[in-house]
């Protein structure tokens, strides 16, 4: 299985767009539930606010959640940009080492001399 680079990015922004949609609509919820509690009296217009205020405060949390994982899908990414990186010029650097110890000849051309 192989990471496709870039692929964390597109997750990363399809949960903040989602996160952002999610607090619209909560925030929607929360006018609802404000402008029909006047219709509720007593005992009950108090378990409506405190359920509706648990609720957000729950909501919140998650909220901070997927930004965090949201945060953590761009690191992956950038980590394994890097080290794509780092590889590539391993690789160059062993290429190049072995250029010189042929007499500056490639590996394609040393493989052709030989006969191969």
């Amino acid at each position: 299985m192989q990471l496709q680079i870039g692929a964390q990015q597109k997750a990363a922004e399809t949960v903040l767009d989602t996160c952002e949609d999610l607090s619209g609509d909560v925030k929607k919820f929360a006018e609802s539930v404000e402008q029909h509690l006047k219709n509720v009296t007593g005992s009950a217009a108090v378990s409506v606010v405190d359920v509706t205020n648990h609720w957000a405060e729950s909501f919140k949390v998650f909220h901070e959640d997927l930004q965090r994982y949201a945060q953590a899908l761009v690191e992956v990414d950038k980590a394994a940009a890097e080290n794509e990186k780092r590889v590539n010029k391993s690789f160059e650097d062993i290429a190049n080492s072995t250029q010189v110890a042929n007499g500056g000849l490639t590996w394609e051309k040393n493989l052709y001399l030989q006969g191969a």
